[in-house]
């Protein structure tokens, strides 16, 4: 059932990138979503076929607990916090990609391609410095690495917006720099915070995504529409994302990592 659902994702995945139409895109998202549910609920049903009631219930409340504990650690939350407002300091780009690159850059639908290059190949160089790095740099060193990087990629960004407004790759450049600072300490700042749960690793990763989650949904439905009418509107939010990172980074790094679950 499990390998079904997955099947007809990737299926719909494709049917929505090849839609011609908002109404045919609209039914793959739904399909999208009707199968992505399948692993959860196989997973519950699971848990019932296997345990009765009395001992099902209990299977299901340490979870509860674990999860409830992880929300109330404030250095798992803040690690979580450095990590997802960076992201979100490029990612309001890609939200607001139309109104930036057709309206203020004024690209055609077909350039719409060079920011997400830029950002992509910024990932990629990011990606490839951290892994040559692990091990031969200490983690905290790589992440302030990766936070001073962002701050430059921060400063070019307002100041070219300010003395060459509307140039494409001024306004571009600085944004792919920013995705290399970001890809460079995500990596030393996401062992870290599921370090913190040894034994619930994946449940960490898991509400780590979750945050990540929520910021995108506020970056997405808050943020993006009251900044997307000016380009250093735009720059100055994304400066300050990432200065919310680094305080979160900096408020954590005084607290020393131990295990919370021992």
């Amino acid at each position: 059932m499990v390998l079904t659902g997955l099947l007809l994702f990737s299926l719909a995945s494709v049917g929505c990138a090849l839609a011609s139409s908002i109404e045919l895109l609209l039914l793959c998202r739904f399909l999208q979503g009707l199968c992505a549910g399948v692993g959860m609920v196989v997973s519950r049903a699971m848990v019932r076929d296997l345990f009765p009631p009395e001992e099902a219930q209990k299977m299901f409340t340490p979870l509860l607990k674990a999860y409830r504990r992880m929300a109330g650690s404030p250095r798992f939350i803040l690690l979580c916090i450095s990590s997802a407002l960076p992201f979100n300091g490029f990612f309001l780009y890609v939200l607001g990609a139309a109104q930036f690159l057709g309206v203020h850059l004024k690209l055609a639908p077909d350039q719409y391609f060079w920011l997400f290059l830029a950002t992509v190949a910024g990932m990629m160089l990011g990606s490839a410095i951290s892994s040559r790095l692990s091990g031969r740099f200490p983690p905290m060193r790589q992440v302030r690495l990766g936070l001073w990087i962002g701050a430059l990629a921060s400063v070019l960004n307002i100041s070219s917006t300010i003395t060459f407004p509307g140039q494409v790759w001024m306004a571009i450049a600085p944004i792919g720099l920013f995705t290399l600072g970001w890809s460079l300490m995500v990596p030393a700042i996401t062992v870290r915070a599921i370090d913190l749960y040894p034994s619930r690793r994946g449940m960490a990763s898991s509400m780590q995504s979750f945050i990540g989650g929520v910021s995108n949904s506020l970056m997405a439905g808050v943020i993006v529409p009251a900044v997307m009418h000016s380009l250093l509107a735009m720059a100055l939010a994304s400066a300050c994302a990432l200065a919310l990172g680094v305080i979160a980074w900096m408020i954590h790094s005084r607290v020393p990592l131990r295990a919370l679950d021992e």
